[in-house]
């Protein structure tokens, strides 16, 4: 369900674009995304494939959206 979050934060793409602020808040929640997937990997709740599906679909979701968008591209990395 990860990727279909990313959505949730498509009306805002326009404000990320003109705030740094908060396109930084952003970059931080997927960054704790990612810590999170890498942790249950870790841990063996889910596999390394699943992590990889997971981030992979995020990321074609996030450039999907983000490809209007010039810094919201940025966000792209921390996933």
């Amino acid at each position: 369900m990860i990727p279909f979050y990313i959505f949730s934060h498509e009306k805002r793409f326009e404000e990320y674009e003109k705030d740094e602020s908060r396109l930084f808040a952003l970059q931080q929640e997927y960054e704790q995304i990612k810590n999170r997937l890498e942790d249950l990997c870790r841990r063996k709740v889910i596999s390394e494939y699943t992590r990889c599906t997971i981030m992979d679909m995020s990321n074609k979701v996030l450039e999907h959206i983000a490809m209007k968008y010039n810094s919201a591209e940025e966000a792209e990395k921390y996933l």
